[in-house]
Formats: structure tokens, sequence, C-alpha cells
């Protein structure tokens, strides 16, 4: 669980210093693993942290639960976006500069 508190910040650091791939790589995997982590625990594994079972402060719990998985996505699309243009520009660079 500690990972993903400190996944994002250390993918964070890597992007300030200048690691761009490696940033945002370690953000998707984060946000990933947080993403999974909290799908099972909130909707699937049948727990105290699943919104079914929370009786008191239901309404406030279960919209806390889908605002941080809702965060989880968001964080899984943008990164996965910017891996997914990082990578196919580092590879149209690769195949210009081995056709010249």
């Amino acid at each position: 669980m500690l990972c993903l508190f400190v996944g994002p910040v250390v993918g964070l650091a890597l992007l300030a210093v200048g690691r761009r791939l490696a940033g945002v790589w370690t953000l998707l995997l984060t946000g990933v693993a947080g993403l999974s982590l909290e799908g099972l625990l909130h909707y699937i594994i049948d727990n105290s942290d699943n919104v079914a079972t929370v009786d008191q402060g239901h309404a406030l719990f279960a919209n806390t639960a889908a605002l941080t998985t809702a965060g989880d996505v968001a964080l899984v699309l943008a990164a996965g976006w910017v891996v997914w243009h990082v990578t196919r520009d580092s590879s149209q660079r690769s195949s210009l500069t081995s056709n010249s």
C-alpha cells in the first residue's frame, strides 16, 4: 500500500529531473496498481473497505471510493497517453535516423 503513495511522488520526481519515460511509466504502473487495489477492495472483495459493507456514512464513503477510483482511471489514461506518444515519437525518430 505504501507504494501507492510513494509511486506517484517518485514518478513526478523523475519527470522533474528530466527522466520523462521513467517518470510516466512509474505513474502508469502506480495508477494501474491503485486502480486494481481500489477496484478489488471497494467493490469486489467482501471486506471492511467494501462500499456495500459500510453502514454509517455510506454515501460519503461511496462517493469517496468512486472519486478516488476515478482519479486512478484518470492517472492511468493520462500516463498511458503520454507513454504511447513518447514511445511512438522515439520510434519514429529512430526509424528516421536509421534510414538516413
